[in-house]
């Protein structure tokens, strides 16, 4: 909670629409970090980045902040990024975060940047504003104001009646909101008299000047240093030990990286987060703890004679989580994906000082080893950059061939097929079988993506070899789905789907490799049993789930939506393909984005937001798109997947998800029944929440009685609703006019082609009612074995009337509503009987009819 901070909100917030970079400066625990996330929390659409765990340069930065935001890689940021970035603790940073935030800028000209730092970055139009400590004057003051909120937090409110002791402290403490809080802290065991008492003692502490940097910043040290003077050796001990760790941390990793034992550190980080150095959080994954920096830099700097030995147990203990992860990963147990996306940041850190410290490379192999499956969880981009790192670093070493695998793996998923093929091939040319089973199968992939399906088939036959030699048998599995994969995308359908049935039934033992192949079976059958496609992808979808592995519920959600939306069912095939959307993304798989792209644009061409169709389309063009098979043409095509269109910008991930979601609200208002309201001239129709008001010509009269009435034949005659003569009066069509019609046939085909051409969409619906009006009396003008009809037939007389009326005014409708314009043409029946044949989901309310028209 923000305590007597408004002015400054106020401040920040019109700075921010005026100024695109503004930073926040003031000495550390002024509060500059509260103040960057409130700001954060007020703007709909933000994202915020701890800068504390980066050291590297610009490179590693930028692709470190994208993993941080969840992104794969920094193009991937920019091209989602929108609204306000807030960058905190940019000072140990400096150059690369003023790098990060001129090339953000630039890829996003109407993004606007928040940070907060030590000193100014130097950028050109950057608005620095001071932020203050709280002031010490009036009664109460704000830091006043700021103690006593916090004891009284504590439950230590009858502790601080004492105003003139409150105000003499909060005054000595200079109104930092971090030494308040820690003073706060304090009062468990003292009073405010006794904690100026102690002050007074040790004034060393609280100087206003020293040798280096703003005195203020030496009154923060001063805190911390008392706070911490104030733990007994142990937990001085167990504090600058735990700096050390990558945040947040969790109770395992301070009992491993600790020199004490395991019941004094549970009591300890107790101890520590009830005194303010230490934050608990609690979440889905378990309690973990977090450190402030400044008392991390602090601890750290007191703990120096303890960082050798601690941090040689932090890798010790990254070797023991990466090799639960290797024992996991080698059946594919669920919680392969789960342990490695919480302990990934502490196998970087491992590696990263294994990089640093260690004559050769057999730690940094065993830790990469581990970081197999992390193409199913994210940050590949930037394990990439640190796995180069490894394999530079011990060139030639004969170890390597698994690492130069994995990394193939990683830059494959990132996007970056060039260096993956480079890795790979690398892996291949080594001895060590491991590795050219890693090899072989990111080359199949890319060589997949690529449709040269030959290669990828010899390439996955000798990935899958080299794996069940060295008994790998949950790789040599999936790469035997990705070689299915291969024979459908070739045209060898059945084969394919016979192998990933058969696939399938070896996977009781491979925890993951279930839902991966229920749902490349639930996709690769959508095109020869949509039913059988359907239970498949609800299999793989309740199994991943109960993973918690987003890959495959993804692929499952896509699966869904593809075939909800064969089956009219938009609602759910909005929703579906959403959530495929937002797996894919989750992880950052390019490819899998690439065709839940594919499968928004129809979704949402169908929902008749063509924009948003377009921009979908224009979207995919950003991520990786591999060669698609025939029946993936064939389906997209079918359910009307666009082109981009060079007038449509794209439009990221999430904001295509909302947009899906939007569309799936508008959709289940089809729940509810549809409405037509007659009244004199007009006739309005409300389909699906949208509402169209037109002129009630006969044709709108004869959609009303067939409307009422679904699934019913309506003779035509019927719907004439007059006498017709009998009696033959010729042929419907003599040669002459039959001529006529197929000239004009052929130049309408001429017209609509030209139309299209030039853009013209309402001149091309126009012309394609007329052909579709002419082919059809055309055909009809034949009776049985090619004997022309008679136009004295009643039935024919009343079928080409009725017929050519409901035509137009579909035509008609189609100008103010093409949804349902869309949806009578494909679910009205004419002809000498016609019906209305619609989706079970679609019923009709009408009002004002008049007493001959059936209502039901």
């Amino acid at each position: 909670m923000l305590i007597a901070r408004t002015d400054e909100l106020a401040t920040i917030e019109a700075a921010l629409a005026e100024q695109q970079v503004v930073t926040l400066t003031g000495p550390g625990g002024v509060g500059k970090t509260a103040l960057a996330r409130a700001i954060g929390r007020s703007n709909e659409s933000s994202y915020f980045v701890d800068l504390t765990a980066f050291d590297g340069g610009t490179a590693s930065l930028t692709e470190g902040v994208a993993g941080a935001l969840g992104f794969r890689s920094f193009s991937h940021f920019v091209g989602d990024a929108s609204g306000l970035l807030v960058l905190d603790n940019c000072e140990h940073v400096i150059d690369a975060a003023a790098s990060l935030i001129l090339a953000t800028t630039a890829a996003v000209p109407d993004i606007r940047v928040l940070a907060t730092s030590r000193e100014a970055l130097g950028l050109p139009g950057e608005l620095t504003i001071p932020i203050d400590p709280l002031g010490t004057e009036g009664s109460p003051s704000p830091a006043e104001r700021l103690f006593r909120y916090e004891a009284s937090r504590r439950g230590y409110g009858a502790k601080v009646e004492n105003a003139t002791m409150v105000e003499r402290l909060v005054w000595q403490l200079d109104g930092l909101p971090l030494a308040l809080e820690l003073a706060a802290a304090r009062l468990a065991a003292m009073t405010p008299g006794e904690m100026l008492d102690e002050f007074a003692v040790r004034l060393d502490l609280l100087s206003r000047t020293r040798p280096r940097g703003p005195d203020r910043h030496q009154s923060l040290a001063a805190a911390i240093a008392w706070s911490f003077g104030a733990l007994d050796p142990q937990l001085q001990q167990l504090l600058s030990e735990l700096s050390l760790l990558p945040q947040p941390f969790t109770r395992d990793a301070a009992v491993a990286i600790a020199s004490l034992d395991a019941d004094t550190v549970a009591r300890g980080l107790g101890t520590l987060a009830e005194r303010s150095l230490l934050r608990h959080e609690a979440g889905t994954a378990g309690s973990r703890f977090r450190m402030l920096e400044t008392i991390r830099v602090f601890a750290r700097e007191h703990g120096r004679d303890l960082e050798e030995s601690a941090v040689a147990r932090l890798v010790e203990h990254a070797c023991d989580v990466a090799a639960t992860i290797r024992v996991l990963a080698e059946t594919a147990d669920p919680a392969t994906t789960q342990t490695l996306a919480s302990n990934y940041s502490l196998i970087r850190a491992a590696l990263a000082h294994s990089l640093n410290r260690d004559p050769g490379p057999h730690t940094s192999v065993a830790l990469v080893e581990a970081l197999w499956w992390l193409e199913d969880v994210g940050y590949q981009a930037e394990a990439a950059e640190l796995v180069e790192r490894v394999v530079g670093r011990w060139v030639g070493s004969g170890d390597l061939g698994p690492t130069h695998g994995i990394l193939s793996a990683l830059h494959r998923s990132a996007g970056s097929a060039e260096n993956a093929r480079r890795a790979a091939r690398t892996a291949v040319d080594y001895e060590d079988v491991r590795g050219c089973a890693y090899g072989h199968r990111t080359l199949g992939q890319i060589a997949r993506s690529d449709g040269r399906w030959s290669d990828a088939a010899d390439h996955f036959t000798d990935g899958i070899a080299a794996a069940r030699q060295v008994g790998s048998d949950a790789v040599a599995i999936e790469m035997e789905l990705h070689l299915a994969v291969t024979e459908v995308r070739s045209g060898d359908v059945a084969s394919g789907l016979d192998r990933m049935w058969s696939v399938y039934r070896r996977t009781e033992e491979f925890g993951l490799l279930g839902p991966i192949a229920l749902a490349f079976i639930a996709w690769n059958e959508i095109g020869r049993d949509p039913i059988e496609a359907r239970r498949a992808a609800e299999q793989a979808l309740e199994a991943s789930t109960e993973m918690a592995y987003d890959w495959g519920i993804g692929s499952a959600c896509l699966t869904l939506g593809m075939t909800s939306l064969r089956a009219g069912n938009l609602a759910a095939a909005a929703r579906e393909t959403a959530q495929a959307l937002d797996s894919f993304h989750d992880i950052g798989d390019k490819t899998a984005i690439a065709i839940a792209l594919l499968a928004a644009s129809a979704v949402l061409g169908q929902s008749g937001d063509g924009e948003g169709a377009h921009a979908a389309a224009a979207a995919r063009a950003d991520h990786v798109a591999g060669a698609l098979s025939g029946f993936e043409v064939e389906l997209f095509e079918s359910l009307g997947a666009v082109a981009p269109d060079p007038a449509v910008a794209a439009l990221s991930p999430p904001e295509l998800s909302n947009r899906l979601r939007r569309a799936a609200e508008v959709e289940t208002k089809a729940d509810l029944p549809n409405e037509v309201r007659l009244g004199g001239d007009v006739c309005v129709f409300v389909f699906h929440g949208h509402e169209s008001q037109h002129v009630a010509i006969k044709g709108m009269a004869d959609l009303v009685r067939l409307l009422v009435q679904p699934g019913r034949e309506v003779a035509a005659l019927d719907l004439m609703g007059a006498a017709v003569v009998s009696g033959s009066a010729g042929p419907v069509l003599d040669a002459t006019s039959r001529r006529n019609y197929q000239k004009r046939i052929t130049e309408l085909e001429e017209d609509i082609e030209s139309a299209v051409a030039f853009g013209d969409e309402e001149s091309a619906t126009r012309f394609r009612v007329e052909l579709e009006f002419l082919v059809a009396e055309l055909t009809s003008s034949f009776g049985l074995g090619g004997r022309s009809r008679t136009v004295g037939e009643p039935a024919e007389r009343a079928r080409s009337a009725v017929t050519h009326r409901i035509r137009d005014a579909v035509e008609k409708i189609s100008r103010a509503d093409e949804r349902l314009a869309s949806h009578l043409r494909t679910s009205i029946k004419t002809g000498r009987f016609c019906s209305y044949q619609p989706q079970p989901t679609e019923r009709w309310e009408v009002s004002g009819l008049s007493a001959r028209e059936p209502a039901s």
